[in-house]
């Protein structure tokens, strides 16, 4: 049965937000996907509570004086120096979102981006100092997980700045919330493993696990590997064993190819950056009780149990597909109950609880 949230009580006094992309997109979509987990899932858990939130981008007039600006991975700039400013003076408090460490400029080399030869060093250190010149001008922060926290503590420090700070964790996607999970799939050509990209800033990712996922594959011939998203994904197999797929949408395909596959893939790259990110494809994949096998990741600490497998070495991926995929019964051990498990982590209202009452202690919102 799928666990559904308790009923909250109206807030005593609604709340007018406004919870802002600051970014070179006016508009920010259901695609996006760190607008939509950061941003459009906490709205739509303070809008059940019967908060007033208003989503756009920063530079755009607003339809209401708020109680509180939420900034989504804001950028210094002539404009928004102006907008903050106004804010300040009508006594508005102001929160900055991050879910990447982006506030490092030194940290420019490890960027997914450049890594991927997606921009150049010199362009990204640029955005990181963009970024980093926010810092002094809002009022506290939330960010996603409890490492990236402790980065930005540190950044904080070290520019003599004293900003409260809050993890707010990803959460499962409320529309997916009423949605029965389904049995694990059979099909009959064979089961699939998958990894479930986005974007080319994860190619190089890709790469820590496949030797290993085509040693495991050619092993077995009835085991398929499904990729799907914009990527140059290099795996040495028989164009017949190697589904690709496009970036689908979210909520439309992205699901459907998530709930197709018997294990999910979270490889990474052991750099600082890569240390600070969501456990969120382990998020995806666990709501619908797939079981993942992960590269080391703090954030995914939280799900530690049957349905997580963390893979230690890149040497190591062969063994732990094989001893995931060979084993019917194991494979059925690890997915069971693992929504449930998910959910206990990943509770999109209990998290917007949370947040609720760092804005209220950190910087008195509805008092």
């Amino acid at each position: 049965m799928t666990p559904t949230p308790a009923a909250r009580p109206a807030p005593a006094r609604p709340w007018s937000l406004a919870f802002l992309a600051v970014g070179g997109e006016r508009t920010r979509t259901v695609d996006d996907g760190s607008w939509r987990y950061r941003i459009a899932h906490l709205a739509q858990a303070l809008q059940a509570r019967g908060h007033r939130v208003h989503l756009g981008h920063g530079l755009a007039p607003l339809p209401w004086r708020p109680d509180l600006v939420l900034l989504h991975r804001p950028a210094d700039g002539f404009w928004l120096r102006q907008r903050l400013a106004a804010w300040r003076r009508a006594g508005v408090p102001v929160l900055a979102d991050f879910d990447d460490l982006v506030f490092e400029p030194a940290l420019a080399p490890e960027s997914p981006a450049v890594l991927n030869r997606r921009l150049p060093e010199a362009e990204m250190a640029r955005r990181y100092r963009a970024h980093r010149a926010v810092l002094a001008q809002v009022d506290g922060f939330t960010v996603a997980t409890q490492a990236l926290a402790e980065e930005l503590h540190t950044v904080l420090a070290h520019d003599g700045l004293a900003r409260p700070v809050a993890c707010i964790p990803n959460a499962v996607p409320p529309a997916w919330c009423g949605l029965p999970a389904t049995p694990w799939p059979t099909d009959p050509a064979g089961p699939a493993i998958g990894y479930f990209s986005g974007t080319h800033s994860h190619d190089r990712d890709l790469a820590e696990a496949a030797p290993g996922l085509a040693q495991a594959l050619r092993g077995q011939p009835a085991w398929r590997l499904q990729l799907v998203g914009r990527g140059d994904f290099q795996v040495d197999l028989a164009p017949a064993r190697l589904r690709r797929l496009p970036r689908l949408p979210f909520d439309n395909g992205y699901t459907d190819a998530l709930r197709q596959v018997a294990l999910a893939l979270l490889p990474l790259q052991p750099t600082r950056f890569n240390r600070c990110k969501s456990a969120l494809k382990l998020i995806e994949a666990g709501w619908w009780n797939v079981p993942v096998l992960a590269s080391p990741l703090p954030d995914a600490g939280r799900f530690a149990g049957p349905g997580l497998v963390t893979v230690e070495r890149p040497q190591d991926w062969a063994d732990a597909v094989q001893a995931l995929m060979a084993d019917p019964a194991r494979l059925a051990a690890a997915s069971h109950g693992l929504r449930q498990r998910v959910l206990a982590q990943a509770d999109g209202e209990r998290i917007a609880a949370d947040w609720r009452r760092f804005v209220v202690s950190a910087l008195g919102v509805g008092r």
